[in-house]
């Protein structure tokens, strides 16, 4: 029986209060990441061995594999090759920033294949040909069972997925064209206003083109594409990432600032956004000294940011200030994109356009939503001048 090109994930799988009962295994898969038919056992001591968790009774069925600080989890679930022929498939992680990653595929004659995956591998083979870490491997007749470890020391996430070779090649083209479309508008956007500062010499410009470009660099070292170009696994994927984060959000802070005349409309709001200044700095200072809490810091200064640009936009949109109705729209949209592709990482939403492009996209259509708000920002501003002058 062949398998078709065309099967989609198929029903959840597997095993009930840790006897190995398999409802349905999955099938070979055109990449659908396969969080809805995890079986899911944390290991906080992270001393369980291999044999320890085939014989595990603790695995229950969660699509939440994400983790701060020293984190482990085991995955497990079962795959079906329903021909009479073996077939090549790729495993891939669509979670650039785990450390480590173990796969273990339990072929139907009891053979062990092993995978040492994960950007803190001293050597991991075809790691530059790829963004995220992934494995070529073979299916024999019949159902297979596979266990996946996850450790990390800073943060651990995991979007399981299968792939057949020409679909997996195909999906490599594409996405990497999508996301060069995407990020080549957010650096465009930034070197377009650099430029126009030096012409027009207004401060919001240059903290917008600082922010934009720097926004650039953190996504390149988020989504593991500036690893991926200069083989460095190690600094960009984990310290690039958090500091590349915490100068970006020093730029976001001014330029939210300068861009909303917080200094004018509401002294609260730019008191608030000055002491927010320290949050990112310290996150920077401590990437140096312990990367785990510096990690934790980030990501608890980007929510706090994240609801003061939301207090700045609503406030200045309801005292009826221009710049205020752009700069909500373009942050809301930025909002919703993070949100989508947060929510699928924490488990909370299935996969979908929206989840796998949510972030990114959101990303560029608020930086170029921006640059447009500032040239009319500047507009009024050269106005009020003009009408200064004559007066």
């Amino acid at each position: 029986m062949k398998i078709d090109f065309q099967i989609l994930l198929l029903a959840t799988l597997l095993f009930c209060s840790g006897v190995h009962q398999a409802k349905a295994a999955e099938q070979l898969l055109r990449g659908d990441p396969l969080h809805p038919s995890l079986l899911v056992l944390s290991d906080p001591s992270k001393k369980l061995s291999f044999a320890e968790v085939r014989e595990s009774s603790n695995f229950t069925k969660d699509r939440k594999i994400i983790g701060f600080k020293d984190s482990s989890f085991w995955v497990r679930f079962e795959l079906e090759n329903p021909s009479t022929e073996s077939k090549n498939f790729i495993f891939e992680d669509q979670w650039a920033l785990t450390d480590f990653i173990d796969f273990y595929l339990i072929n139907p004659d009891g053979s062990v294949d092993r995978r040492e995956l994960g950007h803190r591998r001293i050597e991991v083979p075809n790691r530059a040909l790829h963004r995220y870490p992934f494995a070529s491997l073979n299916l024999a007749p019949g159902i297979s069972s596979i266990y996946i470890q996850y450790r990390s020391t800073d943060v651990n996430g995991s979007r399981a997925t299968f792939w057949y070779p020409d679909d997996f090649e195909r999906y490599k083209l594409s996405s990497q064209l999508i996301y060069g479309i995407l990020l080549g508008a957010i650096l465009v956007m930034s070197l377009y206003n650099f430029f126009l500062y030096l012409t027009l010499r207004y401060s919001p410009y240059l903290h917008y083109s600082l922010y934009s470009f720097l926004f650039f660099v953190f996504q390149m070292c988020f989504s593991g594409f500036l690893s991926q170009l200069t083989g460095n696994y190690w600094f960009w994927l984990d310290e690039g990432t958090v500091l590349f984060s915490s100068i970006t959000l020093q730029f976001v802070l001014r330029f939210t600032q300068l861009f909303l005349g917080l200094r004018q409309h509401s002294k609260l709001l730019y008191r608030i956004g000055t002491f927010l200044h320290s949050l990112p700095i310290t996150a920077f200072i401590l990437c140096y000294f312990s990367f785990q809490i510096a990690a934790i810091f980030t990501v608890c200064g980007n929510v706090c940011i994240a609801l003061w640009i939301a207090s700045c936009a609503i406030y200045t949109s309801y005292k009826k200030q221009p710049e205020g109705k752009i700069f909500l729209f373009a942050w809301g949209v930025f909002v919703v994109g993070d949100l989508y592709s947060i929510s699928y990482y924490m488990g909370y939403m299935e996969a979908n356009v929206l989840t796998q492009w949510g972030m990114i996209t959101g990303s560029a259509t608020e930086i170029v939503l921006l640059s447009f708000g500032l040239s009319n920002f500047v507009s009024r501003m050269k106005q009020a001048v003009h009408e200064a002058k004559e007066a």
